[in-house]
């Protein structure tokens, strides 16, 4: 039972000191007609689009869809992308946070104008507000929504605190040392029988 106890306990202190995260990993959605347009519009009228809307006429160099997106957790996320194309090699440039990170080249197979079909890749978001830009690549295409999931948090590092300036030793971050006590304590406690 006393070993039961201690991995429990550390695995408390790994997710103390932020080693180990939970996080929901369910899709979040975020529609094309909603998100910020510069130079396309919003199509109304496609049975397969949520709500019947999805943004057309991403056709020039400026031409953009522009999504802020606040996540709770940094890491990697898997981007589902519907898009609606009567070109096969059609293509939008994608960029995070105001870097391109792709250029999603869509396929004709299951899709057509009017029909949707989902495109994915994984992106890389920071914790807070960004910005995921579907932006004109070659020939056209229409997006209707991009739905995000987390794949992996990205590990956080514990917390840092300065050396002790009397020893010169490097000093564990108090949270740790705390959790260590605890730890002690308990074992202490355990073997005693208690």
């Amino acid at each position: 039972m006393g070993k039961k106890i201690l991995v429990v306990l550390s695995i408390l202190v790994l997710f103390l000191v932020g080693v180990v995260s939970v996080v929901s990993a369910e899709a979040v959605r975020y529609e094309a007609d909603k998100a910020v347009i510069n130079n396309a519009q919003v199509y109304t009228g496609f049975p397969d689009a949520t709500e019947g809307l999805c943004v057309g006429y991403v056709d020039f160099e400026d031409s953009y869809v522009e999504f802020t997106v606040p996540v709770d957790v940094a890491g990697t996320y898997q981007i589902l992308m519907r898009v609606s194309t009567g070109d096969t090699g059609a293509s939008h440039f994608l960029t995070v946070n105001g870097v391109q990170v792709d250029e999603i080249v869509y396929t004709k197979e299951g899709a057509g104008w009017g029909v949707f079909a989902d495109y994915i890749r994984e992106i890389t978001l920071q914790a807070g507000n960004n910005t995921i830009r579907m932006s004109k690549g070659v020939m056209y295409a229409a997006p209707d929504y991009i739905e995000l999931t987390l794949v992996e948090a990205e590990a956080t590092a514990a917390p840092t605190e300065e050396p002790n300036p009397q020893t010169g030793d490097p000093a564990l971050p108090s949270i740790l040392l705390a959790a260590a006590a605890s730890v002690s304590a308990l074992a202490t406690y355990i073997r005693k029988g208690r």
